[in-house]
């Protein structure tokens, strides 16, 4: 009995360990948050794409910051790194 006990236990949390492994290697973005850009990045997207309204802005994992917004239309993305570098950007 002690030794089926001790089975299901081990199988039990085996399961949750592979769930868990699961879930932060799928959800890479589960830190991307909706922010305020810094001034840098902010004048960067005006002086590119001059004074079209974001409508998001997120921080992504990796330290860039992406600007949804409407081109003509069209939606658009743009990345940039914190001092104000594009990194790309292309329609959504």
């Amino acid at each position: 009995m002690k030794l089926l006990l001790a089975f299901i236990i081990a199988i039990a949390l085996t399961a949750c360990a592979k769930e868990k492994a699961t879930n932060s290697t799928t959800n890479s973005s589960v830190e991307d948050r909706t922010v305020t850009p810094p001034q840098t990045v902010a004048n960067a997207f005006t002086a590119g794409f001059g004074s079209v309204t974001v409508t998001e802005w997120k921080l992504r994992s990796d330290g860039t910051y992406t600007a949804h917004f409407n081109n003509n239309g069209v939606l658009w993305e743009a990345t940039y790194n914190a001092d104000g570098t594009l990194v790309k950007s292309e329609p959504a």
